[in-house]
């Protein structure tokens, strides 16, 4: 489990799951993390990823704690315990949006606030997280977060499914950031402790960063994320790994003249999908002359009479070159773009002290 008690991982968190919040709002969520998680019993990454998911999308990518609408539709709603001019005053606030007099009362009276009289305070923090979490406690979300039923929660949330693509690209995005592994290998290069790529693997190269740092940090060298581990790990008392400022500003050139494998195979990628790239542009000018060709003979076999199916049987080799010199291209630029990123992944090993050779 993410530890609940880091708010710098959590503001970075809340960051990448939705880039254009509000810092007001990932400062205040990330702050009241550790009570949310507690109150809403958040115990795993599953139920935290559900919970992420659902009020990145009711406060619209964490950009507002208050409902856009007026809320004059829920005056004199009985069910909400509204009476006339009510609805503007108890609409929708909170990471949630609790809504409705009878709400503010309830959940003001389980946090000790008095919302009634003071409804803006639903909007802002620590109360904006909270009464998401006492909503998500109440309503036994988690048993719907075990078993991975996003449509279930949503129902719950919204009472339909107002949003659901929304919410499963936040789901998607969560669970990502969420990874343990992925989060330790992003920690670790920080802190300059070569890991081989941020992939959320526990391969060999990242054992071995783990190991590093357990060492560095007097933790007992297993190699593992044990608890401890990650508790050092996202501290602020982690130990940094030592680089020299030649070696931590290194260049895929540098790399180059000293003889590095990976860079002389990245160079070796990008020169063949570049002649990959050009012989198929060759392919593509030389079928396109003959589409034109082509063309013209469509417009001559329409006035001749010659039926569609006669017409691509006929043709139909000049129309798979096109297609097949498209895809081509297209696949050699897949290479060169994954040569580029192989480089720079190796430059950002080497910046952090794996063996410039390699």
């Amino acid at each position: 489990m993410v530890m609940a008690n880091n708010t710098a991982q959590w503001e970075s968190i809340i960051r990448k799951i939705a880039p254009t919040a509000r810092q007001s709002i990932i400062n205040g969520l990330a702050a009241a993390m550790p009570e949310v998680i507690e109150i809403a019993n958040l115990s795993t990454k599953g139920r935290q990823a559900q919970f992420l998911a659902q009020i990145a999308h009711e406060s619209d990518g964490f950009r507002t704690t208050v409902e856009y609408a007026s809320g004059r539709e829920y005056d004199n709603r009985s069910d909400l315990g509204n009476g006339p001019n009510d609805g503007p005053i108890y609409k929708g606030r909170g990471l949630i949006q609790i809504t409705g007099k009878n709400n503010y009362r309830k959940y003001g009276n389980e946090l000790n606030v008095d919302f009634i009289r003071n409804p803006e305070l639903a909007s802002q923090f620590p109360y904006a997280a909270l009464t998401a979490a006492l909503f998500w406690r109440d309503n036994n979300l988690n048993k719907l977060a075990d078993i991975n039923d996003i449509d279930g929660i949503t129902r719950k949330v919204n009472g339909g499914y107002n949003g659901l693509e929304s919410r499963r690209r936040y789901l998607k995005l969560a669970n990502y950031q969420l990874n343990d592994v992925r989060l330790a290998q992003s920690r670790l290069t920080q802190l300059n402790y070569p890991v081989g790529g941020i992939d959320g693997i526990h391969g060999p190269l990242t054992r071995s960063g783990i190991r590093d740092f357990q060492d560095a940090a007097n933790l007992p060298i297993t190699g593992s994320l044990d608890p401890e581990t990650i508790r050092v790990l996202h501290s602020n008392d982690a130990p940094i790994r030592p680089v020299s400022d030649e070696r931590a500003n290194i260049t895929a050139s540098e790399l180059r003249d000293s003889g590095s494998n990976t860079i002389k195979g990245t160079d070796e990628a990008r020169i063949g999908a570049i002649g990959g790239g050009l012989a198929t542009a060759a392919g593509i000018t030389t079928q396109a002359s003959t589409i034109i060709s082509n063309v013209q003979d469509i417009a001559a076999s329409a006035q001749s009479g010659i039926d569609f199916w006669s017409f691509i049987k006929f043709y139909w080799p000049a129309l798979f070159g096109i297609i097949a010199t498209i895809v081509a291209c297209y696949f050699a630029w897949k290479c060169y773009k994954g040569a580029k990123l192989a480089e720079q992944s190796r430059v950002r090993d080497a910046a952090v002290g794996i063996n410039v050779a390699r």
